[in-house]
């Protein structure tokens, strides 16, 4: 069982990727979180069944961070998106390599290297972004050498000593430990002699060890460990390290791999699912009504708690497979704050929406999107920035709810209001089916989500072209 140990380490939500259909001799990932290598890495070595160890770089240039609510002081990284696709080989080292090419083309924080211990990957930092943004090269401070004995003693306490080794010999980050599998390392002797060693050699050993006892044992998992940087919430002189040890399942790694860590964990990966299969997919989210799915500060709504998916599929499945499985995800850590199916529309497009979500009690009880409400009505001389804005108007007259038009990108906006029709009729017509064929009729890349706000209690109609 993983406990926190000594280093309390805070990696709080932001919120794990895209192509089309592959062959039988393709492997991807999809990922998006606040830190994407980190979760990559794992996805990637349930494939090629090797642990990848994984650090942070410093997250120092407000750029790569962002409050983890509206008006918190408290920063987390930004965070974003890892798209990465791969042919079957024995040479796990180059594989390593695309994604991390493909991690610094996207323009996610940091760029890393690779390097190989044994059976152990290693990625590394190499270069991040100082306070006013300029690229500097990093040393890691798992790179520091440290002289220590360790006598008859257990795993847990050398791993301890090592960071507590490292901090004092650092003058620019503390390293402590985070999670462990706390009841396996205490219970595991160790005794060595370490005399001017990089601290990553020496917990790399460990490492090993204990894999290899996994391996003997026939355990379906491995381990690998990651050391995650604290972002500076002060002026400190020193900043944090914590080193965590996660596990690398060792089933069905030929599957798709997604991981989503977000406030919004289904519209993250219905984004992404988007992006492989080259289609857009509408999204409509629940009200948060429950007190335990939201952030409050002093009374006041700042932002959602959101959630986890980690969820794999076979290379093989169509599109509607993926979605009927994706709706299925287990959400975590906590009870998921909505239910939702999947419609095919008259245009051939896939609409996911939520039929349960819970209420101000945190009970789950059934509940009808806004957008399967029907309209009619004819309109005269209106392009296509009015008529989205009419669907709002008359949304909100239906349900009593307040629903706006989010911001509209500028080249998106033009578009729409050069589209101009002379009229048009609609009758007793499901408003998720005239608005996707609207926009369908502008560009077929056009499509729409529909979040919730609950800081403001308000619905927002998102437009946004997929090509874009």
């Amino acid at each position: 069982m993983f406990g926190d140990v000594s280093f309390i380490f805070i990696s709080l939500l932001m919120v794990s990727c895209s192509f089309v259909q592959a062959d039988s001799n393709s492997l991807g990932l999809d990922v998006y979180d606040s830190r994407p290598m980190a979760e990559a890495v794992i996805a990637l070595g349930e494939q090629l069944q090797c642990p990848i160890t994984y650090e942070d770089p410093p997250f120092e240039f407000a750029g790569d961070l962002r409050p983890v609510y509206p008006g918190s002081t408290m920063p987390v990284p930004k965070g974003g998106r890892i798209s990465f696709s791969y042919q079957k080989t024995d040479d796990t080292l180059g594989v390593i390599t695309q994604l991390l090419a493909l991690h610094s083309a996207v323009g996610n924080a940091g760029d890393f290297s690779v390097i190989q211990t044994g059976d152990i990957y290693n990625v590394i930092p190499v270069r991040y972004k100082n306070k006013v943004g300029k690229p500097v090269d990093h040393h890691s401070i798992l790179d520091t050498r440290i002289s220590i004995s360790l006598q008859d003693t257990n795993m847990q306490y050398a791993l301890d000593a090592v960071c507590k080794a490292v901090s004092k010999a650092n003058s620019s980050f503390n390293l402590g430990l985070g999670q462990t599998p706390l009841n396996a390392f205490m219970q595991t002797p160790y005794s060595c002699e370490i005399v001017d060693e990089p601290a990553r050699d020496i917990i790399n050993e460990m490492l090993a060890l204990h894999n290899q006892s996994l391996k003997d044992r026939g355990a379906p998992i491995l381990l690998t460990w990651q050391a995650r940087f604290s972002p500076p919430i002060s002026t400190a002189k020193k900043q944090s390290y914590g080193v965590s040890f996660r596990r690398i399942s060792l089933q069905s790694p030929d599957s798709m791999k997604m991981r989503v860590l977000a406030q919004r964990p289904m519209l993250e990966a219905i984004k992404l699912v988007e992006k492989r299969f080259g289609e857009t997919i509408t999204y409509e989210g629940p009200p948060y009504l429950c007190a335990s799915d939201v952030w409050e500060v002093n009374g006041s709504v700042r932002g959602l708690v959101g959630g986890i998916i980690n969820m794999d599929w076979d290379m093989s499945y169509s599109l509607a497979e993926v979605l009927e499985a994706l709706i299925q995800a287990p959400i975590g850590p906590r009870d998921t704050p909505a239910v939702f199916t999947v419609e095919k529309g008259p245009t051939g497009k896939y609409h996911v929406c939520p039929v349960a979500a819970k209420n101000e009690k945190c009970n789950l009880v059934a509940q009808e999107s806004i957008m399967s409400k029907e309209v009619s009505f004819n309109l005269q001389t209106i392009n296509g920035l009015q008529f989205t804005e009419s669907i709002c108007s008359k949304l909100s007259d239906l349900t009593g709810e307040s629903v706006v038009l989010g911001a509209v990108p500028e080249k998106l906006s033009d578009m729409l209001v050069k589209h101009v029709r002379a009229s048009i009729s609609i009758n007793s017509q499901k408003v998720r089916y005239c608005l996707t064929q609207f926009l369908g009729e502008i560009d077929t890349d056009i499509s729409w989500k529909l979040l919730f706000d609950p800081s403001l209690n308000q619905y927002q109609l998102i437009l946004y072209n997929k090509s874009e």
